[in-house]
């Protein structure tokens, strides 16, 4: 059976614009971005897996990294970083002791893993839509509302198109 469906139509710009209306995407089922990860049960934030994801990638390199360069990469203040990496650590996801170093937990690395793989596949992806080499701002601004399916299946896209 189709959805039920109402056309209206809807001055935009001084243009006239027919927006169809489903059961589906009635008003009363849209949420903000909170609203979704509440819903979700979302413990971690888009600002958490953005620490993370630069935690797991300094770690990667060196081993670990100071609150200082964490601050200076994620374009934060210090004190910022150190709080959130003091939240970071009660939830298990790195270790850190004060002016140490901080290095993600085994925990952390689980996360940390695929917050790295679904970055790199979306900017590969955003790189072949638009025919760039550096999508750097659109996948980061992109990233935390996609799913992990809908990112296995990118990349299936990605690895059926590309030679």
């Amino acid at each position: 059976m189709f959805p039920t469906t109402n056309i209206c139509t809807k001055e935009t710009f001084g243009a006239s614009q027919e927006v169809i209306l489903t059961e589906e995407n009635k008003a009363d089922g849209f949420h903000t971005p909170r609203g979704y990860r509440t819903l979700q049960h979302r413990q971690v934030t888009e600002s958490m897996e953005d620490y993370m994801e630069m935690i797991c990638r300094y770690a990667l390199l060196d081993g670990f990294v100071r609150i200082s360069t964490l601050a200076d990469k994620l374009n934060v203040k210090p004190s910022s970083a150190s709080k959130m990496v003091k939240i970071l650590k009660e939830m298990e996801l790195v270790d850190f002791e004060r002016y140490g170093f901080v290095k993600p937990s085994q925990k952390g690395w689980t996360l940390g893993n695929y917050l790295l793989y679904r970055h790199e596949i979306l900017h590969r992806f955003f790189c072949m839509i638009n025919e760039s080499t550096n999508e750097l701002e659109q996948t980061e601004q992109v990233e935390h509302y996609i799913n992990e399916t809908t990112v296995r299946n990118i990349e299936r896209f990605l690895s059926a198109m590309e030679p």
